[in-house]
């Protein structure tokens, strides 16, 4: 057991020094990360709220009658984006602040982000 812990301190060593010659606090990513949480959940919620799902009923499920549905109310737009904002609050940190990053983690950032809204505009409108 002791081996373990001394293995995971000295990794976990390696990856704050490795952080911060990026410019990178792990603390302050971390705390980004968890105030996100809130945010994240209250988007789904008005995305839920906005779609009309909680007028659906247990038998409405059971028939997959989902003809209540909407997908242009106001605050389902709003939903999306605070929930996607949140989401993308950590590794937006890491892009504004991050120094001598690898152009694939640059890429990674932006495919990623690019790649949740792009999925949300193609299925929105087509």
């Amino acid at each position: 057991m002791v081996m373990i812990i001394r293995f995971l301190k000295e990794k976990c060593s390696k990856l704050n020094d490795r952080a911060k010659s990026h410019n990178v606090n792990p603390m302050t990513f971390i705390i980004i990360y968890l105030f996100s949480f809130l945010p994240y959940y209250f988007g789904i919620y008005l995305m839920l709220r906005g779609s009309g799902i909680f007028s659906i009923g247990l038998g409405d499920l059971i028939r997959f009658d989902f003809s209540e549905l909407s997908f242009t109310n106001s605050s389902l737009i709003w939903g999306l984006l605070i929930n996607r904002l949140a989401w993308a609050s950590p590794y937006l940190y890491i892009e504004v602040v991050g120094k001598n990053l690898r152009w694939y983690v640059h890429l990674g950032i932006w495919v990623w982000i690019s790649g949740s809204i792009g999925y949300f505009v193609y299925f929105k409108f087509y």
